[in-house]
């Protein structure tokens, strides 16, 4: 967190701005109080190129932040109010106080087999929920996932799709390098769908289980305390392959399958569920 700019507004809405926190891939993000006390996060869209935000990408944001507002689930961020016509476009969430996938992958290393099933089990949750109300993440890595004692929480759905930034012609039109299947690189690509969402979950269980960002060579110790099954998807590939994306999908298909056993057996012992 850091202070605000002299050039920040003090309010968006009826929601004081107390802070700026990492700026995200929709724009500004600021930490900020509501009338009733309460903490929430604030994300401001710019609008102009910079962002994508011209004449027909502009309605068509105003549109995913309509759906958006439809996503309930336990595993997903909370949306506390949104004006997808303001000047300009705002949408306020609850606020999560974990860190996320990322920096606690960064800062203590890759996180043990048994949590990443349970991680796992959260985000297939997640993302059933997201995709329910017919909404498509397009960015799921693992700075868009907060860890929380209580499961995870995903951040940032519905936004990537609509914010077309200038990107060079051989990274992805969407969504982050690396979490991202072969069909969203090129131009013209494939908009973002919810089969690409379960590719970046497999990245991001890769990611989690190895502590390596896809495409990035991994040590055989990293490596030595992932499962067997587990240890060809979580190899590297050079570049964004059709092969890539199966490898992906599998290790999402495994750990879910994996987690859905654990908490099944869970269930027929009595234990409460995790």
């Amino acid at each position: 967190m850091r202070p605000l700019n002299a050039t920040d507004r003090p309010y968006i809405a009826n929601y004081r701005l107390l802070r700026r926190l990492a700026p995200g891939g929709m724009g500004d993000v600021f930490l900020a109080q509501a009338e009733d006390g309460s903490i929430l996060v604030v994300k401001v869209v710019p609008a102009g190129p910079a962002f994508g935000l011209h004449a027909g990408a502009a309605e068509r944001f105003r549109r995913e932040m309509e759906a958006t507002s439809r996503v309930r689930g336990r595993y997903v961020a909370h949306i506390r109010g949104m004006d997808p016509h303001g000047s300009p476009p705002w949408l306020a969430t609850d606020y999560y106080p974990g860190p996320s996938l990322l920096h606690a992958v960064g800062s203590a290393g890759a996180l043990p087999p048994a949590t990443v099933l349970a991680l796992a089990a959260g985000l297939c949750h997640a993302l059933v929920a997201i995709h329910r109300a017919g909404v498509v993440h397009g960015d799921l890595t693992p700075a868009n996932v907060l860890l929380l004692a209580d499961g995870p929480r995903v951040i940032d759905f519905g936004i990537s799709g609509v914010l077309e930034a200038s990107r060079p012609l051989d990274g992805p039109r969407y969504g982050t390098a690396g979490y991202v299947p072969p069909e969203y690189y090129g131009a013209p690509a494939d908009p973002p769908t919810p089969a690409g969402d379960v590719y970046a979950l497999g990245a991001v269980l890769s990611f989690a289980l190895t502590g390596a960002t896809p495409g990035t060579p991994i040590d055989a110790a990293a490596l030595a305390h992932v499962p067997e099954p587990l240890r060809g998807w979580c190899s590297p590939a050079p570049a964004p392959t059709r092969s890539a994306g199966r490898r992906r999908t599998g290790c999402s298909r495994y750990c879910c399958r994996t987690a859905a056993r654990s908490r099944a057996s869970s269930a027929r012992r009595g234990c409460p569920p995790t």
